[in-house]
């Protein structure tokens, strides 16, 4: 009987432990609305590493990508397109939820895109974090100059681009 105990505490220990890692805990972008962005591990693809510490100071849009999303590799040709057609007003990084760094890079190169680019675990994505209730691909996140997240969404189109990049328009 006492093994039969400690077997179903381990396992509900080991359950409780897995859906946290895997981001079912993780708060909603509404409780999170105002917070710093958090902290976590990236490297641009020279492999340094980089923090979000780093956009401190600068409002920023912040698109999160994969080298297996099809309409990343659309998205990506469109913000490149009006990165050289327009003066931007805001800061913009592109971050690849990948771990194929090789991958990534060839995405990039195809789409001709040159903008900043910082790679994160896939992780990140199942962990449901910076508010991305619905673990899907593009989103894209808005921080202010204290790099606090202010506004979210999963699809922007290319007229819409212009106006959040080059007009500071609301995401």
């Amino acid at each position: 009987m006492r093994y039969w105990i400690t077997a179903t505490l381990f396992l509900l220990g080991a359950l409780i432990y897995a859906a946290n890692h895997l981001g079912f805990f993780a708060p909603s972008f509404a409780a999170i609305r105002g917070t710093e962005i958090e902290t976590i591990a990236l490297k641009d693809l020279n492999g340094d590493s980089k923090a979000f510490s780093q956009l401190y100071g600068d409002e920023t849009v912040v698109y999160f990508f994969a080298s297996w999303c099809a309409p990343c590799y659309h998205s990506l040709s469109e913000i490149e397109s009006v990165r050289n057609s327009h003066q931007l007003s805001v800061r913009f990084l592109a971050v690849a939820l990948d771990d194929d760094v090789e991958a990534v890079k060839n995405m990039v190169h195809k789409v001709n895109y040159t903008g900043e680019t910082w790679i994160a675990s896939s992780q990140v994505l199942q962990q449901r974090k910076f508010g991305n209730e619905r673990r899907a691909i593009p989103y894209t996140i808005k921080l202010n100059k204290h790099n606090e997240i202010i506004e979210s969404k999963y699809r922007i189109k290319k007229p819409q681009w212009s106006e959040i990049l080059v007009n500071g328009a609301a995401l």
